[in-house]
C-alpha cells in the first residue's frame, strides 16, 4: 500500500473510531504497538508511518478543544470567571 493511501486510509479509520464512541487519541498508540512482532516496551519500539500519520492528522482535523483552567469555565461564547 503506497504512503498516500495508508494515510487515507488511517484518516478513514479515525472517523469511524470516532462515531463509534471509541478515543481516537489512542488509534496511534495502538498502531505503535502492533508494529512490534515481539513484546516491547514502547521507547524501543520504532514508530511506523501509520502511528506518525495518525497523529498528524489529530493534531490536524481531529484537535480538541482544551479543557477549561480551574477558575474559569466557557459557556457558549461566553467566558465565565470562576471564584
Amino acid at each position: 500500500m503506497d504512503r498516500h493511501a495508508e494515510a487515507q486510509s488511517g484518516r478513514v479509520s479515525l472517523g469511524f473510531l470516532h462515531d463509534a464512541g471509541f478515543d481516537i487519541t489512542q488509534a496511534p498508540v495502538t498502531w505503535w504497538l502492533l508494529a512490534s512482532t515481539n513484546p516491547k516496551d514502547l521507547k524501543d519500539i520504532k514508530m511506523p508511518f501509520r502511528a506518525s500519520a495518525l497523529y498528524g492528522i489529530l493534531g490536524t482535523t481531529w484537535r480538541q478543544q482544551p479543557i477549561p483552567t480551574a477558575n474559569v469555565l466557557d459557556i457558549g461564547k461566553q467566558r465565565v470567571q470562576m471564584n
